[in-house]
């Protein structure tokens, strides 16, 4: 039983977590920690995806591991400025080690609360019309177009303009940018949904997506991977991978990883190559394989280390992050609040430590964000409501809504254990806000049927 097991996890490390003497438990603590996180993810795996691999869950696993215990295998290949942001002492790496298991098996034990129906098949019954389909097109194109006229022709050279400010790179045009982003998310569902009935395989469903779609992936998405940005071009890839599974035509596993391994080397030569100036490349090649995710585990360090010396900031940092689910609150509550009253952002906090912020930004990492804001007691209560919303999300079959904030939250599952926990709220409600506007718009009959042949 994967509640049971997730529960004990939880237990158990949180009383190695208590005790003062964390240092006896270093031989064993790493290896065993390791094994029973792999173990864990293959049987939740098996038991509840083995027909569809690909899903939140899978990369989530991936990028969790990546992000939060990778220290003792890459900080000895570390030079002492690439080292620099990680507390080199047995004490923290463990205490991160414990923190971060505890997380992760918080995440679990809310997403196995109840019994999944559909148990290891994904399945949504919703459908769109054509002017559903029409109307996300439209929308995201428009918000392309304003991108392009606010100057978004700068992406293509946003990593080679070794002038520009990296921290106010977007300029005028990010935000439209990011609308467009949401947008094409919910084109996504609404196109591939539609067609589902007409199309069974990828060369049907090629044949029957509207031009308009393909309009705007070569807009938007193309750019985006030629840009650099590729945690923006995998949050319009990964939904749509996931939706071909859903709505189209589950894929064999051995498929899935393939397309993985494909995805995640273009992903490395990407981030090797965007500067424009050759190819950036590490002394060792499991290093360059997994720097993007190292700065993320020397975030975990740091921020652990910080919060137990510092105190906790109470959550005043999630503050604005919060705000942002409703439009114009973040300046709203700017009026009554002063921004110098809040706590810094993990991100700006962890990269204004150790680097000038107008060169980029070091991230942060999930687990070391919520402990840097509610410690331990935070780390497990949050942990346990993010896959506790995931499990709700998977059991609302006939929701237009839940099937869009699946696949948005899908598309930044590589990349969510390196931000904060709140950063993605900002995109759910805006994605969710806008299939509503077009949904009032089009007064999409299916939908509503849908629910009646379900009641």
């Amino acid at each position: 039983n994967m509640k049971i097991f997730s529960l004990i996890n939880i237990i158990v490390y949180s009383l190695l977590y208590v005790t003062n003497d964390i240092g006896n438990y270093g031989r064993w603590l790493i290896p065993v920690t390791i094994l029973l996180y792999v173990v864990e993810n293959m049987v939740y795996l098996y038991k509840y995806r083995r027909d569809q691999l690909l899903c939140f869950e899978f990369f989530f696993s991936i990028a969790f591991f990546l992000c939060s215990f990778l220290t003792p295998f890459v900080f000895p290949l570390l030079d002492s400025y690439q080292g620099r942001a990680f507390v080199d002492t047995e004490y923290n790496l463990l205490k991160v080690y414990i923190l971060c298991f505890i997380g992760y098996n918080s995440y679990m034990f809310g997403l196995c609360l109840s019994k999944q129906q559909g148990n290891h098949t994904l399945w949504f019954n919703v459908s769109f019309n054509r002017r559903s389909c029409l109307y996300s097109n439209l929308l995201c194109f428009f918000f392309i177009v304003c991108f392009y006229i606010m100057g978004g022709g700068r992406l293509i050279s946003l990593y080679s303009d070794l002038a520009s400010d990296l921290n106010q790179r977007y300029g005028n045009w990010g935000e439209y940018m990011i609308y467009a982003m949401y947008a094409y998310t919910i084109s996504i569902v609404t196109n591939f949904s539609s067609v589902s009935q007409y199309a069974s395989s990828l060369r049907e469903l090629i044949k029957q997506l509207p031009f308009l779609f393909y309009v705007n992936s070569i807009l938007l998405v193309i750019p985006l991977l030629l840009s650099g940005l590729r945690s923006s071009a995998a949050q319009l890839l990964i939904p749509m991978l996931l939706m071909y599974g859903i709505s189209i035509k589950k894929m064999r596993t051995c498929k899935v990883l393939a397309i993985i391994l494909v995805g995640y080397a273009t992903m490395i030569m990407i981030g090797m190559t965007r500067a424009g100036d050759g190819v950036a490349k590490q002394d060792s090649l499991f290093l360059t394989l997994v720097y993007d995710f190292v700065s993320a585990n020397g975030a975990n360090s740091f921020l652990v280390n910080y919060a137990d010396i510092q105190g906790f900031t109470g959550g005043s940092n999630m503050l604005l992050q919060l705000a942002s689910i409703v439009p114009f609150m973040q300046s709203f509550i700017l009026l009554f609040i002063p921004r110098s009253s809040l706590a810094l952002s993990s991100s700006t906090m962890f990269t204004n430590s150790f680097m000038d912020s107008t060169q980029g930004g070091m991230g942060t990492a999930l687990i070391g964000d919520i402990y840097y804001t509610f410690g331990v007691i935070g780390v497990i209560i949050l942990m346990f409501l993010l896959g506790y919303f995931l499990k709700k999300l998977y059991k609302s079959h006939n929701s237009p809504y839940a099937l869009v904030i699946l696949m948005s939250l899908s598309g930044n599952a590589i990349f969510a254990a390196r931000v904060e926990y709140c950063f993605i709220l900002r995109s759910l409600s805006y994605t969710a806000i806008f299939l509503f506007i077009i949904l009032s718009i089009t007064k999409d009959k299916n939908i509503y049927e849908n629910r009646l042949r379900n009641r």
